[in-house]
């Protein structure tokens, strides 16, 4: 019979349909009178998601007949939904709460999801058998690795190869068509333009003894890549690299259910690994540490199954010949790919034969693991003698001893014990180069380490053997990781140059997910479980936006720039500033900042601690997001406290723009204007932008610096609100040329047209003497004047922007570089937009010293151009409208 339905349940139903049209919209900071804006979705959109919402949870509850069921999961999902809406409450709330304005608004709604998914999950009685059984989840698991890294490369593919990816290829396409190792040949052919446009030189820093030149960088993934590069080119490569990073990804699935006999535990720690950007970007790039990362695996499956820490087996049984020669073999592997690597293949060579000694291994099982690993020593070893003739030498004596695997770097090798600090401090913290800024969920490892080492809670459950096979192969992952991370941290270059973050760290990422495996395992308590999903939750959610927004190019960092995903994804406020920066502050401040995290996961820890006692286990699920939310919030206003003191952490103009281009890309959307607690119906908007600007010093003077948010296609006013002690220039991009320019003394408003989208940039002063007081103004007033559609169409971005005489000329891709007289492109397909073009435009094109065809296309009109060797010619464009796309 059914009972009566719970009053909850409706306003929950209710709720969260209010909460997702909140989402949906997105609105500007107060300003100085109070007031701000909000666009909403259309007005029957606002109407309708509450009430499909609550016909929702009606129809389910009328089917279920199980009326107290129906909190199950509308309350899982509405309780972390909370946290969407602290932007919008009408409270004095601290500013920490507008982090939750833009596309970090849907972070709850991703925890509201995976709360109620983990509870049906948790609840249900049998799981279904390809996702249990050993031989068929692995194959599962590797196939969906296999979908998860495709489908990422897919995403990102346009911005590849890059950093140091072509030098690799460079050196397989050495060994396909000369069957050697020097590359000096290759470049002078130009081979690497079958794979990258534009110029390539050697990367070296010592030619050989005979003296050609080789490579810096190790020739193991070359030679592991070379068939499959000699078939597919660089298409064949990364088709390889992806086949052994997801069969990476189902050994890693097997293995951490043998050890926890828990299939659960197997894929929360797949999850873990498959759906960090360190693992995923690194499953198709042609960097050696991917690769890495699997041969270290099958090191510690290996060492597992001797230590007898699989409990699908007995401990008593000899491991096979196949997984002895197979793990000696991949350790082998390792110094090859990377002399850092070393330090991995021998810490768990030693621990995988001196557990063949206690296990009294049989002799020709053991020989059959060393044979390997010893002819590679003496092969690598043998390497830097043939090809640098470079020995280390007895200090004193001038004795040779071994050939020194340093000698590719000819004495720069930026490697010293005072680096270490903010090595590892930046390889871990960094939020836009470190480990735990783009997944958190590596700090699993940690507890699940000190669970293996100290063995099961429940004697009862494991063999004694089994109990000390975990406790070896945890000591040798922490005991690789330890040594690792500090060779690693000792060499200046942590930060891994042009590559995804964490790129020094991922060949040891694979081996920690089996701790964390373990304690997903061993954690039964509602409040370790929910922080480690909320840790998974943001670890996928960063990936998604490392590989989904601008194809991959947030995930490439710069030293002199913060974390563009923390900009993305709050566009209100500096999120950047609450997460540790090795390169934005000091190794000390990262370090403080990551104790604030640690402290607020502490404290929602105790409160889901105190809440689960004294409340029922679905309530305590629900409760959990919310609480962890909330304590988020406030260690983002703690962390900006410690970082910025009282400098405000508001991004200028960043909400206000977001609601522009959220009014530009739905015309019929709901506008709102508030006053205080009241608000209206408005008409559009137009939002006044007040950017102040930030003295710092630079040098032996001061200068100015003003951040810019990203300007939606339209046409915008800038004005000084009072002169500056010198002119203004903005610049974008890389090229450090001017854009625009504000004369204090001649111009003080300025009507700039933005015909595709221009993201966040820099305005510095040229000049800013040294009278800067207290009193200077350094206000600037940006005004929306009109919004436009992009000039091309689509949703381009400009990379670099640049004015030439009366044009500006927005560039759309990296294929161009732009000097003060003009600017040049690579062979294959350059894109720019020229603004401001009322008549023809005149186009002066200039040919490099080789015969060259030139195809020139603005809208429907094109032009191809012979051109002889250095030949000149100028060309007319038409008009195509307010701007012009060029293709070049």
């Amino acid at each position: 019979m059914a009972r009566k339905l719970p009053r909850s349940g409706l306003l929950a139903a209710l709720f969260t349909g209010v909460a997702l049209v909140l989402t949906l919209g997105t609105r500007s900071l107060p300003a100085p009178d109070g007031s701000w804006v909000a666009i909403l979705p259309a007005m029957p959109v606002v109407i309708a998601l509450p009430m499909i919402c609550l016909a929702a949870a009606l129809a389910w509850g009328l089917a279920s007949r199980r009326w107290p069921r129906l909190l199950a999961w509308p309350a899982a999902a509405w309780c972390p939904v909370l946290i969407a809406t602290l932007p919008w409450l009408p409270l004095p709330l601290p500013a920490a709460r507008f982090a939750w304005l833009g596309p970090m608004a849907w972070l709850p709604w991703l925890a509201a999801i995976a709360t109620g998914v983990a509870c049906v999950v948790a609840d249900a009685p049998v799981w279904p058998r390809a996702m249990t059984e050993r031989r068929r989840g692995g194959w599962l698991a590797g196939g969906l690795a296999l979908v998860v890294f495709a489908a990422s490369y897919g995403a990102v593919h346009a911005i590849l190869p890059g950093g140091d990816e072509p030098h690799y290829l460079v050196i397989a396409e050495s060994l396909r068509r000369d069957g050697d190792l020097a590359i000096d040949d290759n470049h002078v052919r130009g081979d690497y333009l079958a794979f990258f446009r534009g110029e390539l030189p050697p990367d070296y820093l010592r030619r050989g003894v005979d003296g050609r030149i080789y490579s810096i960088h190790a020739p193991g993934l070359p030679a592991l890549l070379l068939p499959a590069f000699a078939v597919g080119g660089y298409g064949g490569a990364v088709a390889a690299l992806l086949l052994a990073s997801a069969w990476g990804a189902a050994v890693l699935w097997r293995l951490v259910r043998d050890v926890t006999a828990d299939a659960g535990a197997a894929w929360f720690a797949w999850a873990a690994a498959v759906l960090s950007a360190p693992i995923v970007f690194h499953s198709f790039t042609v960097f050696p540490d991917g690769v890495a990362g699997v041969a270290t695996l099958i090191g510690v499956r290996a060492l597992a199954e001797l230590a007898g820490a699989r409990r699908d087996r007995d401990p008593s049984t000899p491991a096979s010949w196949v997984t002895l020669v197979t793990s000696g073999a991949a350790l082998a592997l390792l110094p090859w790919l990377h002399t850092r690597a070393a330090v991995i293949a021998v810490v768990f060579g030693l621990a995988i034969a001196a557990t063949c000694l206690w296990r009294r291994t049989p002799w020709p099982r053991l020989a059959a693991f060393a044979i390997v690993p010893l002819l590679s020593a003496a092969g690598w070893f043998g390497y830097f003698a043939r090809v640098y003739g470079a020995w280390i030498r007895v200090p004193g004596l001038g004795v040779p001893l071994v050939p020194d695997p340093s000698a590719p770097y000819g004495g720069y090798t930026q490697t010293a014990l005072a680096q270490v600090p903010a090595g590892v401090a930046g390889l871990l913290l960094d939020a836009q180069f470190g480990l735990f800024g783009v997944a958190p969920i590596f700090v699993l490892a940690a507890l699940g380490l000190v669970w293996m080492l100290a063995g099961s809670r429940n004697p009862a459950d494991t063999l004694p053997r089994q109990i000390a096979g975990v406790r070896i192969v945890g000591a040798a992952i922490a005991v690789a990781f330890v040594g690792y991370l500090v060779a690693s941290a000792s060499y200046r270059m942590w930060w891994g140059g042009a590559s995804a973050p964490a790129r020094f760290v991922v060949p040891m990422l694979l081996p920690l997910a089996l701790p964390i495996g373990v304690a997903w395992s061993r954690a039964r308590g509602v409040a370790t479980r929910a922080l480690a999903l909320s840790a998974l939750i943001v670890t996928a959610g960063v990936t998604l936006i490392l590989v989904g927004v601008d194809d991959g190019r947030l995930a490439y960092g710069s030293r002199t720039a913060v974390a563009g995903w923390t900009r993305w994804v709050s566009p209100a406020v500096d999120l950047a500033r609450a997460l540790p920066g090795v390169h934005r502050s000091t190794p000390g401040t990262a370090a403080v900042l990551a104790a604030v995290w640690a402290g607020a996961a502490a404290m929602g820890w105790l409160v889901i601690v105190a809440i689960a006692r004294g409340a029922s286990l679905g309530r305590a699920r629900a409760l959990a997001g919310l609480v962890i939310g909330l304590v988020a919030t406030a260690g983002i206003g703690v962390a900006w406290r410690i970082d910025g003191g009282s400098a405000d952490p508001r991004l200028p103009g960043g909400a206000e723009q977001a609601a522009l281009a959220a009014w530009q890309r739905h015309p019929g959307a709901t506008l709102v204007e508030s006053r205080g607690i009241g608000f209206h119906r408005a008409r559009p908007p137009v939002v006044r932008m007040h950017l102040v600007l930030e003295a710092r010093p630079v040098g032996a003077g001061r200068q100015l610096r003003l951040e810019l948010p990203p300007l939606a296609p339209g046409r915008y006013r800038f004005t000084h609100i009072a002169p500056l002690p010198s002119a203004l220039t903005v610049r974008v991009g890389r090229s450090g040329l001017d854009w625009r320019r504000l004369d204090p003394g001649a111009v003080s408003t300025l009507d700039v047209d933005v015909p595709v989208t221009v993201p966040a940039s820099a305005a510095w002063p040229l000049d800013a003497s040294g009278v800067l007081t207290a009193a200077t103004p350094r206000t600037l007033t940006l005004e929306p004047l009109g919004l436009a559609p992009s000039a091309t169409g689509r949703s381009d971005v400009a990379r670099q922007v640049v004015r030439y005489g009366a044009h500006d000329v927005f560039f759309l891709d990296e294929e161009s570089y732009p000097e003060p007289s003009g600017f040049w492109v690579r062979p294959g397909r350059s894109r720019v937009v020229v603004g401001e073009t009322a008549g023809p435009l005149g186009l002066f094109v200039r040919n490099a010293p080789v015969a060259n065809q030139v195809r020139l296309t603005a809208g429907l009109w094109q032009r191809t151009l012979d051109l002889a060797p250095g030949q000149e010619i100028r060309v007319e464009v038409p008009p195509t409208g307010r701007a012009t796309p060029i293709e070049i």
